[in-house]
């Protein structure tokens, strides 16, 4: 049994501390590595060669490197998800805030379209418009929580919606605050 702990005080000692990562360090890596994938798309996707094919083709493992890069560059996607509903929890004006992330959605979409689907005449969605739809269906929900649950002031039990509504300490804070009214308002 000595042997045991003496062995777990080893390992503990060879662990790394690293810093806690806060929301800003977090937002400058999720637009590296959304960059990243931007990169794979628009040069080893969308450049083409005199002969019709894309460069990643006529690179020695293109396709690997392209396929690395663009699995790199979606990992933003959830982490934005989650700014989006941390921000729509913390915001003074909802409506505000809808308002800037449409603004950034129709800005987007021109430059979107024409570097990922230049020969597509069909509509693409940017993330913008992912996020601004998001956001909408965050705020039905919340809004159909409210009407079918009421305020949640009836619900005081220790995790329940109403107690996680009102003081953000729920299972995952603010998200899940909203995730216990997606739960709720459907089952």
């Amino acid at each position: 049994m000595k042997q045991v702990q003496q062995f777990l005080e080893q390992i503990d000692g060879l662990r790394v501390h690293l810093r806690p990562v806060d929301e800003g360090h977090l937002k400058y890596l999720s637009v590296v590595l959304m960059v990243i994938d931007h990169i794979a798309c628009m040069f080893l996707e969308r450049v083409y060669l005199p002969d019709g094919r894309p460069l990643m083709y006529s690179l020695s493992y293109g396709t690997t490197i392209d396929g690395i890069l663009r699995a790199i560059g979606r990992q933003p996607f959830p982490i934005f998800c989650y700014f989006l509903v941390e921000g729509f929890m913390k915001t003074s004006s909802r409506g505000r805030y809808l308002l800037r992330l449409s603004i950034f959605a129709v800005l987007s979409q021109y430059p979107f379209q024409k570097g990922i689907f230049p020969r597509s005449a069909d509509f693409h969605g940017s993330v913008f418009c992912t996020l601004l739809i998001g956001m909408l269906s965050i705020w039905v929900i919340e809004a159909m929580g409210k009407i079918f649950l009421g305020n949640g002031r009836e619900n005081d039990s220790p995790g329940g919606i109403g107690a996680a509504e009102r003081e953000n300490t729920g299972l995952f804070g603010p998200a899940g605050s909203t995730l216990n009214m997606c739960i709720f308002a459907f089952v």
